[in-house]
């Protein structure tokens, strides 16, 4: 069983005990047929909206309110990169509302057939009041996710507008050395980033990262000024769901770094530069060493723990009027 694989089917068997042992987290919400809009796939747009009929979380596992929801099945494979991006619209039949505070997840499903999150962003997109949200994930195997469209909050009430790109994937690094990638034209938007303040197109790179090591980044681009964000090992793109994850970013010119733990996975290396979708070459520098020993780190003998808290909700919550 490659890392990937194991690290896929033990996070699933470590959250199904979660879900016994933690009275603060529902992790297998009830995704009624009802409630399925429909599918999404690469290169599409739906639209939707929360209504006080609409279906219903009763207690969201990230945010921890009673909100509004609704689902669509999108079919992913295996090492593609992906983008979702999720947008508050007006509602006609809701007389223009439009006070969506979105919440976008992706959901997938353990061996036992339970779902657990793989993904979750909650305002990472800009938009009106910084309501949006978005993320990408590089899929760890092929196969039917369920992505669920929520409301931060159950008067969080209007229309919404959901988009999903299929994304660039530049190639896989695996000796430490040198790289040359040609930047490709990318339809996946990174619509806001609080350090650049507009929108970037981004591509990928992958190293499929093994148990216990150290990975170092620099990067250059010949025509732009380059930006990096680097996240791994595995899923959950803004560290926002396990303690486990890693992340680091940089704009050129010092490297970032992360370290895995003892399951390894995708880390996944998102490009973009100053200047928007700019041609020419990405050079990448990579350098991978194996840790001395096991780091002192939340890992539980390769279980993974869901975030008791997220920081995010306590300043959210004090800035809420």
């Amino acid at each position: 069983m490659t890392n990937i694989s194991k690290r896929f089917a033990t996070l699933g068997a470590a959250l199904l005990a979660l879900t016994a042992s933690c009275s603060d987290t529902t992790l297998e919400p009830t995704f009624g047929e009802g409630c399925l809009r429909g599918s999404l796939s690469a290169g599409e747009t739906v639209q939707g909206s929360f209504t006080p009929a609409g279906c219903q979380i009763t207690y969201h596992w990230y945010s921890g309110n009673n909100t509004v929801y609704e689902s669509w099945s999108v079919h992913l494979e295996a090492g593609k990169a992906y983008m979702f991006y999720m947008e508050q619209a007006p509602d006609p039949e809701q007389d223009g509302a439009n006070d969506v505070d979105a919440v976008l997840a992706l959901w997938g499903k353990d061996a036992q057939g339970h779902s657990f999150p793989l993904a979750v962003s909650d305002d990472e997109g800009g938009g009106i009041d910084g309501h949006n949200s978005e993320f990408w994930f590089i899929a760890p195997k092929s196969g039917d996710f369920i992505l669920v469209a929520s409301t931060y909050d159950w008067e969080d009430l209007g229309g919404y507008r959901l988009s999903m790109q299929a994304c660039p994937i530049l190639g896989t690094m695996d000796t430490s050395g040198t790289y040359i990638f040609p930047s490709r034209s990318s339809p996946c938007i990174r619509h806001y980033n609080s350090d650049y303040g507009y929108p970037m197109a981004y591509n990928f790179i992958r190293v499929d990262a093994d148990a216990f090591e150290s990975i170092d980044v620099w990067m250059e681009h010949e025509s732009a000024y380059p930006y990096y964000e680097m996240f791994g090992p595995g899923m959950d793109t803004y560290a926002n769901i396990y303690d486990e994850t890693e992340s680091d970013y940089d704009y050129g010119g010092s490297s970032v770094d992360i370290s895995t733990d003892e399951i390894g996975g995708i880390v996944t290396i998102a490009v973009g530069t100053d200047y928007f979708d700019a041609p020419g070459n990405y050079t990448v520098y990579l350098d991978r060493n194996a840790l001395p020993s096991a780091p002192q780190m939340p890992w539980h003998d390769g279980k993974f723990s869901l975030r008791s808290t997220f920081p995010k909700i306590e300043a959210k919550k004090a800035a809420t009027p």
